[in-house]
C-alpha cells in the first residue's frame, strides 16, 4: 500500500468504519510497516486478528469473512466491542464521526 503513488487528501479517504481481517501469522498487514498507510486512507479502521494459517483467507474460509463482514456492517459498535478489536485509525471511534 505504501509503495504506490498516492495523494493523502479527502478524495482518497474513507471515513466510515473499515474492518481489516488479518491472520495472526500474516505478513500482509504487518503493524510496523502498513499501519500509517492504512490510517491515511481509512482513518477509522480496525484490524481484527483471526485464527487462520494460510495466505488466502477469503478463498479458504469464506464463511468467516462473510460472517465478519455482515456482523460488522450490521452494527460496527457492537461487533468491535464484543470482540475487543483495536482501533487502528485514530482517537475517534468510527461511530463518532
Amino acid at each position: 500500500m505504501g509503495e504506490f503513488p498516492f495523494r493523502e487528501d479527502d478524495a482518497n479517504r474513507f471515513s466510515g468504519p473499515a474492518l481489516f481481517l488479518r491472520s495472526r501469522d500474516s505478513y500482509y498487514i504487518p503493524e510496523d510497516k502498513w499501519a500509517e498507510a492504512i490510517r491515511s486512507f481509512f482513518p477509522t479502521s480496525y484490524i481484527e486478528d483471526v485464527d487462520y494459517e494460510g495466505l488466502h483467507l477469503a478463498l479458504e474460509k469464506p464463511e468467516l469473512v462473510v460472517n465478519a463482514a455482515v456482523e460488522f456492517r450490521r452494527n460496527p459498535m457492537v461487533y468491535l466491542t464484543d470482540r475487543k478489536v483495536e482501533n487502528h485509525g485514530g482517537p475517534k471511534m468510527a461511530w463518532e464521526l
